[in-house]
């Protein structure tokens, strides 16, 4: 029976990095949510279809047991 990996916790330096990154309110976002909140459901599903497969490699490796982003949408990623 296999067991899971110890998850270790990440210096305290790198907290504080991501608790910053996180919180950051990055210029024109307000505008940028009011703007796709005006879009339609199938154009706002266009568009964050057109990013993930964009940033497909990315959004994989920034979540821990993702190994991929299948074609069919962001929700159904693998996960081991």
């Amino acid at each position: 029976m296999a067991t899971k990996p110890r998850r270790t916790r990440a210096p305290a330096w790198m907290r504080i990095l991501e608790q910053s990154t996180r919180s950051r309110d990055p210029e024109g976002a307000r505008e940028a949510r009011r703007l796709f909140k005006a879009l339609g459901a199938e154009r706002q599903q266009a568009l964050t279809q057109e990013i993930s497969d964009t940033r497909a490699s990315e959004l994989c490796r920034a979540y821990p047991n993702v190994i991929s982003r299948p074609f069919s949408n962001w929700g159904d990623c693998v996960k081991v």
